[in-house]
């Protein structure tokens, strides 16, 4: 399992191709308690300026932290090389979803995936020196 970082969605930019005008609510105080009812995969995030057409200031947001869940009985071997290719083909990833440019090292970690690391993500992350608890 690895986690990635999306702040943003795919109905916001079907709604702004439509050409509809949207408002960015910030939201991001109530993280704290969102997390407590529905569990980790929440976070407080900043969408920059600019992101959407005429966003002219920051927006803070809750954010869903993406992971890729796989079954227990997936073998060690494919979900090390699932990981592996999460981890190290990011530039390629990131060219057929933007989003993709989230998989980082640093935010590998216990309390943002929510759920139990494979023993298979969990040899890749020691090989390399990546700290997830």
């Amino acid at each position: 399992m690895l986690s990635l970082h999306s702040d943003s969605s795919a109905r916001w930019v079907a709604q702004i191709e439509s050409g509809l005008e949207e408002i960015l609510i910030d939201h991001a105080h109530l993280v704290d308690k969102v997390k407590t009812k529905y569990g980790p995969v929440y976070s407080a995030s900043t969408i920059p300026v600019g992101t959407y057409p005429n966003q002219a200031t920051e927006s803070k947001v809750a954010a869903v932290w993406n992971i890729m869940a796989v079954n227990e009985k997936m073998t060690e071997q494919l979900a090390y090389q699932l990981t592996k290719t999460m981890m190290e083909k990011r530039d390629d990833l990131t060219k057929v979803h933007k989003e993709a440019a989230n998989i980082k090292p640093e935010i590998q970690t216990a309390s943002n995936a929510g759920v139990p690391w494979h023993p298979g993500a969990v040899k890749y992350f020691a090989e390399k020196g990546i700290k997830i608890d």
